[in-house]
């Protein structure tokens, strides 16, 4: 596969880069909220030019241990059972690069080269623990990539802060409700028996309680709210909205503009096609450049 560092291509995320202020962090740089690391961002800190929610199937399962969250990692199972719940982010293949070097803890712009391999549309990376890029097909004429790891990992339970950032991004690119996403996420192996669907809901609140343990009742006691890790085009205000381009329910694609704090402030019509999507929000973009605000009375 040829690609240059500005070719347009899907970054599939599953896991806790459902949320696209998480993301961000691998892109503008920050420190996700819970998180033990903090990210420096990428050589081009832009935000991505849409995301649209897919479905794949397979399935999700988590296992290892995070050096970031501890806990089990999320996995795609190409093999599994069911289907997986991803976001697909329309990113530059240079962006992405940056992305799978600091998964890999690797320099940022360390050569990512999809030459020929033994498995047609599978290529190892330097990370040892998602250790191979997939193509998972084409969307719009781009390719469609995600990463994970292959291999057999025996089921671990994932932490706190981690399923909160999953069931947040959930929430976000699927508008699922907190039953949808605790059904979701119980089918997931490493779930099961260490959180409950009681738990789960529990952590579907936004706002982080004080931290607990598997199988324990929250004390209903709030923290801070997560904060925001994504920069505007300039790589500065943190807190900028963001324009994003989903599927919804009717097989159909609209935008909708979010602000900071993740409230959707504007939304578009229905699209046929993604390309047609996409059109509409750079009309809407380019309309709200320098609009004024204008009372209108009866």
């Amino acid at each position: 596969m040829l690609l240059e560092p500005d070719s347009p291509v899907w970054y599939v995320a599953y896991g806790s880069n459902l949320l696209a202020a998480r993301f961000g962090c691998y892109l503008a740089g920050g420190r996700p909220p819970g998180a033990g690391r903090t990210y420096g961002g990428s050589r081009d800190p832009r935000p991505p030019l849409g995301s649209v929610a897919v479905r794949l199937s397979g399935g999700l399962r988590f296992a290892g241990v995070s050096t970031v969250w501890t806990g089990g990692l999320a996995f795609y199972d190409p093999d599994g059972s069911g289907d997986l719940a991803a976001r697909a982010y329309l990113v530059s293949f240079g962006q992405l690069t940056d992305v799978i070097a600091q998964e890999s803890r690797q320099p940022v712009g360390t050569e990512l080269v999809l030459g020929p391999t033994a498995s047609p549309g599978r290529w190892p990376t330097a990370s040892h623990v998602y250790d191979t890029l997939l193509h998972l097909g084409d969307l719009d004429d781009s390719p469609m990539l995600t990463i994970t790891s292959l291999k057999h990992h025996p089921p671990t339970p994932p932490s706190e802060q981690y399923l909160r950032t999953i069931l947040a991004g959930l929430l976000e690119t699927f508008a699922w409700s907190d039953a949808e996403r605790v059904d979701y996420l119980l089918k997931a192996p490493g779930v099961v028996p260490a959180w409950s669907n009681v738990d789960l809901a529990a952590l579907c609140d936004p706002q982080p309680t004080t931290a607990r343990k598997p199988g324990r009742r929250s004390s209903g006691r709030r923290g801070p709210s997560p904060v925001r890790c994504w920069g505007d085009q300039s790589g500065g205000d943190p807190m900028a909205g963001n324009f994003e381009v989903y599927q919804d329910q009717g097989g159909k694609f609209r935008w909708r503009l979010k602000a900071g704090n993740g409230e959707v402030v504007a939304s578009g019509q229905s699209y046929p096609t993604l390309a047609a999507a996409r059109q509409g929000t750079e009309a809407a973009r380019r309309a709200a450049d320098g609009a004024q605000v204008v009372e209108v009375g009866d």
